[in-house]
């Protein structure tokens, strides 16, 4: 990194700020993908006789919903973070979801 000869601080330069750039950048991508959900096929992962009865019944995207206690364990680590003092990013980064969810768990609190 250069220096000011008369101040002795450092200098950022157009490359220095460009590697920053890229960093922070990738840091993002890497948040996006950290908070996608996975999906299966029901083909594998459904008994073939319990395909058919949802077929049945309905046709398209389905999405089932997790066991509530799941739910209800993810929003008392979001608040004993909170509580902490920890940022709303690094408990959203944490706890798998995104700050404006972190956000609402706790405005539910209030």
């Amino acid at each position: 990194m250069a220096q000011d000869k008369s101040t002795g601080k450092a200098i950022w330069t157009r490359r220095r700020r460009a590697r920053r750039v890229r960093a922070r950048d990738g840091e993002r991508q890497n948040r996006r993908h950290a908070l996608t959900r996975p999906y299966a096929n029901a083909r594998d992962v459904l008994p073939p006789d319990l395909l058919e009865a949802v077929r049945e019944h309905f046709t398209g995207l389905l999405w089932v919903p997790s066991d509530s206690g799941f739910y209800e364990e993810r929003r008392r680590l979001v608040l004993a973070l909170k509580e902490r003092g920890i940022s709303t990013n690094e408990v959203a980064r944490l706890a798998g979801i995104t700050p404006r969810r972190v956000r609402q768990i706790v405005a539910e609190r209030r």
